[in-house]
């Protein structure tokens, strides 16, 4: 049945028990509280920087949006592409983008497509002015009307 006799069997077993009871055992460390705080600061700090940058990211939009008004096409799309707008390292963005991967300064404006691009913006902009002058005029016209029936 066996080919090990018992004697080498429980000598084995004693050998193994012993290695084992030698063997470093692991140790489950609490975290100090100093160590709590600084990752709380870490994690506010963490947020804080994360919405100063998309707040920053929003102003250029805001910028661009502006610029797309008094700029030709060839020119605002050859500045968005110099901005490098879409290369994010923190966000979630593409994973491919990595540092010199997005498009430079050199790239060369699109002809007609960055002149559709503009006016869709400028057709949004005049849209939401359009909405905005609406809805001052449904206030003017309910001001007129309390004061006429007031």
């Amino acid at each position: 049945m066996r080919d090990i006799p018992l004697d080498k069997t429980a000598e084995r077993r004693a050998r193994l028990l012993k290695e084992e009871n030698e063997r470093p055992q692991i140790v489950i460390v609490e975290e100090c509280k100093r160590c709590e705080g600084l990752k709380e600061q870490f994690m506010e700090d963490k947020l804080k920087f994360f919405k100063e940058a998309e707040h920053m990211r929003q102003g250029i939009d805001k910028l661009l949006e502006q610029c797309a008004t008094v700029m030709s096409a060839g020119a605002l799309k050859q500045l968005k592409d110099s901005l490098q707008l879409e290369v994010r390292f923190l966000t979630n963005g593409d994973d491919n983008n990595v540092e010199g991967k997005g498009k430079g300064k050199g790239s060369k404006p699109s002809g007609d497509g960055g002149i559709a691009d503009a006016l869709r913006q400028k057709i949004k902009q005049l849209e939401l002015e359009l909405e905005d002058s609406e809805k001052h005029n449904t206030e003017l016209l309910r001001e007129l009307e309390r004061l006429r029936g007031g």
